[in-house]
C-alpha cells in the first residue's frame, strides 16, 4: 500500500485523509501549546490567531463512532442513498433560502429603520447618553394617527437616533443583510417576541402580527419540520436497504414487538406486555380512566384554556 501510488494508496482513502488532518491538527496544537508555556500571554499576540488549529480536535471522536458503528452495504446502494437525501437536503436548504430571502425583503419593505426612540425633551439626536432614554427602552412612531404605533409620554419626545449600529445594535430591517440577520435570529425563536413589540410600537400593529406571527409558521415550524421528515426519510431508507440485503424479518419483529426482557433471579427471560396490566396501588377504574383518550383530551383542553388566558392578559403602560 503506497502513499500516493498503488492498489490502494494513503492519501485516496477518506478515512485515512480525515486521520491525517487530525494529526496534524493535533501536533500543530501541541507546539503551539509548548511555544505559549515560553512566551508572554497576550490576547492580541501571533499565537491568538493560530489557536484556531485546535478547534477541529473535538471531530476525533467521530473515530469512535467509527469503530462501533460499522456496516457495509453495496457500494452502489450508498451511492443511490446519498445521491437521493443529498438531493432532499438541496431541496430543503432552497426552500429555507427562499424564506429567508422573502422574509427579508418583507422586513426591509414593511418596517425599514427603526430608530425612533422615546427620550427626554431636549436630546440631541447625535448625543445621547442613558439617562436620556426612557426606562426600559421604547420604540415609538412619529406618525401622530392613533393607531400607528406607541407615542411617548411624560414630558418624553419621539426622536430619531443617528448614533453608528455599533452602538445601537445590528438587529433591524435598515437593509438586506441586517433584515436577513433578524429573520434568522426570530426564526430562532430567541427572543423573536421583542423584536415584534418593537415593530408593533414604531408601526401599525398589523404589519407586525401578519409578519412576525406568518415568519414563525413557515421558518421555525413548516421548514425545521421538513428538515426533520427528510433525516427521517433517509434513515428509512438505509433500513429498507439493510431489510433487502439481509431478508425479510417482519415477522420475527412483529411477534417480538410486545416483548421485553426480564429478569426473574436467576436468568433473562423474553416476556409478555401486558398494557392493561395494573400498575401501583391506585384502584383499577382511576388507572383505566388515565389511560382513556378522553382524560388525555380533557388535559388537553385544560392546557389550551390556560394558555388562551394567559395570552389574553395584556399590561397598558399608558395608563400606569
Amino acid at each position: 500500500r503506497g502513499f500516493w501510488k498503488g492498489e490502494a494508496p494513503y492519501l485516496k482513502d477518506r478515512w485515512c485523509q480525515f486521520d491525517g488532518i487530525m494529526v496534524l491538527c493535533l501536533w500543530g496544537s501541541v507546539v503551539l501549546q509548548i511555544y505559549e508555556m515560553g512566551a508572554e500571554p497576550s490576547i492580541n499576540s501571533a499565537a491568538a490567531t493560530i489557536r484556531i488549529i485546535r478547534s477541529p480536535r473535538p471531530l476525533i471522536l467521530v473515530r469512535v463512532f467509527r469503530n462501533f458503528l460499522k456496516f457495509q452495504l453495496p457500494k452502489n446502494r450508498i451511492n443511490s442513498i446519498f445521491k437521493r437525501s443529498s438531493q432532499q437536503i438541496y431541496n430543503v436548504t432552497i426552500f429555507f433560502l427562499f424564506f429567508m430571502s422573502l422574509y427579508g425583503f418583507l422586513g426591509v419593505q414593511f418596517f425599514g429603520k427603526m430608530k425612533h426612540r422615546c427620550v427626554m425633551n431636549g436630546t440631541q439626536p447625535g448625543n445621547v447618553s442613558l439617562f436620556d432614554l426612557a426606562v426600559p427602552d421604547t420604540f415609538c412612531s412619529p406618525d401622530p394617527e392613533p393607531d400607528s404605533g406607541y407615542h411617548c409620554q411624560n414630558g418624553m419626545v419621539c426622536l430619531e437616533l443617528t448614533m453608528s449600529p455599533e452602538i445601537m445594535g445590528f438587529i433591524g430591517f435598515d437593509h438586506l443583510p441586517t433584515s436577513v440577520f433578524t429573520v434568522y435570529q426570530a426564526a430562532s425563536q430567541e427572543g423573536w417576541v421583542f423584536l415584534m413589540y418593537n415593530a408593533i410600537d414604531s408601526l401599525q400593529s398589523w404589519k407586525a402580527y401578519l409578519y412576525f406571527v406568518s415568519l414563525i409558521f413557515f421558518l421555525a415550524w413548516l421548514v425545521k419540520n421538513v428538515f426533520i421528515a427528510v433525516i427521517i426519510e433517509t434513515f428509512a431508507e438505509i433500513r429498507v436497504q439493510f431489510q433487502q440485503m439481509w431478508g425479510s424479518r417482519g415477522g420475527a419483529a412483529e411477534s417480538d414487538a410486545s416483548q421485553v426482557i426480564q429478569n426473574d433471579g436467576g436468568s433473562w427471560k423474553l416476556v409478555m406486555v401486558d398494557e392493561n396490566k395494573t400498575n401501583g396501588l391506585a384502584p383499577p377504574i382511576f388507572q383505566r380512566v388515565l389511560r382513556s383518550n378522553f382524560f388525555h383530551t380533557f388535559v388537553l383542553l385544560l392546557v389550551l384554556i390556560d394558555a388562551s388566558i394567559a395570552a389574553s392578559l395584556s399590561f397598558d403602560h399608558n395608563k400606569k
